[in-house]
């Protein structure tokens, strides 16, 4: 696609994709068919001018200054000059505003107006990448916001022991992984065997994934995960599809 900058396609963004594009007229984005849903821009505060509030002349804009974008089933967000502004379903305070109002247009995560390197969806909730620690905040079941709780949280809160040295993180429908001075940890719901320390209990905080304390490049995490180990593959978790281990 013309202008396509960064596009983001999680393992649980699968109702929601979004991408940041510097050409608002998609010349080889697909049409929408009975099966394809259409595309649209985003209209709203996406950038220094508008940071926080509702575009009151309603018109579209190009992205200035967006670096990562991340979805969930049904919201998504963006870092926009280094600050996070998210928008769609807040049943679960996954939008980071201290509500639980859906919003039709951009909104300011409290507390994360600089220092966001980077932003992922799970199902209902989101974490961020914020000065080198981690964040998350939403829907809270299985522990999946990684502060010690099962409680549903409106604005980002803390994830237990990573303040610092995160290098990146991705999120699945209800847990996350974040690389730490090049080894896995992750957090969240157990049921396919995810985060994998050789337990099938939900883990509140973030644990040391077996084997991998080092030279890990990168993870992404869904109803399995996999991670670049010394340049090979690694994965685990779900594996009705055959996936777990492969190298």
């Amino acid at each position: 696609m013309k202008g396509l900058a960064f596009a983001f396609a999680g393992g649980s963004a699968v109702l929601l994709a979004c991408a940041v594009h510097d050409d608002t007229t998609f010349p080889n984005w697909p049409q929408p068919t009975e099966t394809t849903p259409p595309v649209r821009t985003v209209g709203g505060p996406l950038d220094d001018a508008g940071a926080g509030g509702v575009d009151p002349g309603g018109t579209t804009n190009t992205g200035v200054g967006i670096t990562s974008i991340g979805t969930g089933y049904y919201h998504a967000c963006a870092v926009v000059n280094g600050g996070l502004q998210c928008w769609g379903d807040d049943y679960y305070g996954q939008l980071g505003d201290n509500s639980t109002t859906d919003k039709h247009v951009p909104v300011q995560v409290l507390g994360a107006k600089s220092g966001v390197a980077a932003v992922v969806g799970g199902a209902d909730h989101t974490c961020a990448l914020v000065n080198g620690g981690v964040q998350c905040w939403g829907f809270n079941d299985h522990g999946q916001l990684g502060d010690n709780s099962t409680s549903d949280r409106h604005v980002p809160v803390q994830v237990a022991g990573l303040t610092a040295g995160v290098a990146a993180i991705s999120a699945g429908a209800g847990q996350n992984c974040a690389l730490v001075s090049g080894g896995v940890q992750c957090w969240g719901h157990k049921n396919w065997d995810v985060p994998d320390d050789n337990s099938t209990t939900d883990t509140y905080v973030p644990v040391a994934v077996s084997g991998l304390t080092s030279g890990v490049t990168a993870v992404a995490a869904g109803s399995h995960t996999c991670a670049v180990v010394n340049g090979g593959a690694q994965c685990w978790g779900s594996n009705f599809v055959s996936v777990r281990r492969s190298a």
